[in-house]
């Protein structure tokens, strides 16, 4: 198959304009390298799917595969209010480390999400082809334990757009389930023991490229 391919390098970064419609894609040399060889490079992202990334630089990615749009975005140190199950409800100010949300959009209607914590030392260096592991599955409720969201009786209906998983989310109810981060009490004794300051996973076990290949099964 003919397909014209302008490919500029600059430092870690490959830009790639494609075809006379000049679309254009960003990548590492690395990656861009493995698709011209066509080495399988399903373990790095999915080979059908179209990235422009922006990670590193704005805290986001987008994809598209068919009738699939893929977004990543970068949420950073913030504070948020979580209300806990009980009674009452109890509503909780918390710091959160960073996050990156992977939500899929099939037909223009929300059909997926996963959430992680970023380790905070790389957050600048992320890309969709970053197999370096800087995630955690979101460890302190609400998620299970592949990335997953909990949503509960939330209306999930109401999400038209990838950014309103991230209000949808924590607009929902916490509870004692999907905890992951040990001892006992479990959020409310985490926040009383830092004073909002949730503390970060013990590992980060999965990488950017990981997480990419996965939202699109």
């Amino acid at each position: 198959m003919n397909q014209q391919l302008e490919i500029h390098l600059n430092g870690d970064t490959c830009k790639v304009i494609e075809g006379a419609a000049k679309r254009t894609y960003f990548s590492t040399p690395e990656a861009v390298g493995l698709a011209l060889l066509r080495i399988d490079t399903s373990t790095v992202a999915a080979a059908n799917l179209k990235w422009t990334d922006f990670l590193a630089s704005n805290g986001v990615a987008f994809g598209a595969m068919g009738n699939k749009v893929l977004t990543l975005f970068v949420t950073p140190t913030k504070q948020r209010t979580i209300s806990y199950a009980g009674v009452p409800t109890r509503q909780f100010l918390v710091n959160l480390p960073p996050m990156l949300y992977a939500v899929c959009m099939t037909g223009g209607r929300f059909s997926n999400a996963k959430i992680y914590i970023i380790n905070p030392v790389q957050v600048n260096k992320l890309s969709i082809t970053g197999t370096n592991n800087t995630l955690a599955t979101f460890p302190y409720g609400n998620v299970y334990s592949d990335g997953r969201v909990c949503w509960g009786s939330t209306k999930v209906s109401e999400i038209t757009r990838p950014q309103d998983v991230e209000e949808a989310f924590f607009g929902s109810t916490f509870n004692g389930d999907l905890w992951y981060m040990g001892g006992s009490g479990g959020l409310p004794a985490m926040v009383e023991a830092t004073k909002g300051v949730l503390t970060l996973p013990s590992s980060f076990p999965k990488s950017v490229a990981g997480v990419a290949a996965e939202i699109t099964r």
